[in-house]
């Protein structure tokens, strides 16, 4: 597997694990904001509306874990990381193929304009979030890579 050396080219991984761990709290207040904003208190039927809520926690979880990882040095909790991503890449594929197939998604039903905002998004969401999952697995061959040695002074020049 082709390893990353840098975040961006020019950041070392530990300060990339970093910025990722904080897209990945923002990423879960925007999932938390969209539940609040879109579900109703009166209607149970809103199935849909409790991912946002679901992948907002699950979100919190995995920024949480890279941050701790992060910080001890520790390459397990970047397994979580690395599952809770792959799975969420999954997922926003299938759900916004299934939801614009079966036209019941909101964004989608506005128009063109919104529909190829809101495809733009999933692709840049899908992009980024594949960009990241590479740097935390580099980042985790590094870490196990660097335990196994015994180099622990190396570890904080990641």
């Amino acid at each position: 597997m082709w390893r990353a050396e840098k975040f961006c080219f020019c950041l070392k991984l530990r300060i990339g694990c970093t910025i990722i761990a904080f897209f990945t709290l923002f990423l879960c207040a925007l999932h938390l904001v969209e539940f609040y904003r879109l579900k109703d208190p009166y209607s149970s039927g809103q199935t849909l509306d409790w991912f946002n809520l679901f992948w907002g926690v699950f979100h919190m979880l995995a920024s949480l874990c890279l941050s701790y990882s992060v910080l001890l040095g520790s390459p397990l909790p970047l397994w979580s990381y690395i599952i809770i991503e792959a799975v969420y890449l999954i997922y926003i594929i299938t759900y916004s193929s299934i939801t614009c197939a079966l036209k019941i998604n909101m964004y989608v039903s506005y128009g063109l304009t919104c529909s190829l905002l809101y495809w733009m998004v999933i692709i840049f969401t899908f992009a980024i979030t594949t960009y990241f999952l590479w740097i935390v697995i580099s980042c985790y061959f590094l870490i196990k890579q660097q335990r196994q040695t015994g180099s622990l002074t190396i570890l904080y020049n990641l």
